[in-house]
């Protein structure tokens, strides 16, 4: 399991995320080259089955290390929370989307 970001209620900074994928002949998490890529983030608030942000486009500050960067909205942090987030890599050539990650959730944690 990814570990859990932590993050202060109210804070509406910036996280930063690297895509992995997981690599069979090696056995180790790999991350995903994102060159002719977009990147989208959705959140999921699972005590109140909300979904605050959906598909918001992530900024990419690394494409060949996997490396994105999204700023959390005020809906996302206004309460103490647990949320599973997702991030949709899409191929701008074929159109073909795949969610990470894929082998386990991500989730973020809101604190006092």
């Amino acid at each position: 399991m990814p570990p859990t970001i932590r993050i202060r209620k109210g804070d509406t900074s910036s996280i930063q995320y690297q895509i992995m994928d997981f690599d069979e002949v090696t056995s180790s998490l790999l991350p995903v080259d994102l060159s002719n890529k977009n990147v989208y983030y959705s959140s999921y608030i699972e005590k109140t089955s909300e979904s605050p942000t959906v598909n918001d486009p992530c900024d990419i500050i690394d494409a060949d290390q996997g490396w994105v960067e999204h700023k959390l909205t005020e809906d996302e942090v206004v309460d103490i929370q647990f949320m599973q987030v997702k991030f949709n890599v899409e191929d701008k050539t074929s159109g073909d989307i795949t969610i990470y990650p894929r082998y386990d959730a991500q989730y973020i944690y809101v604190m006092e």
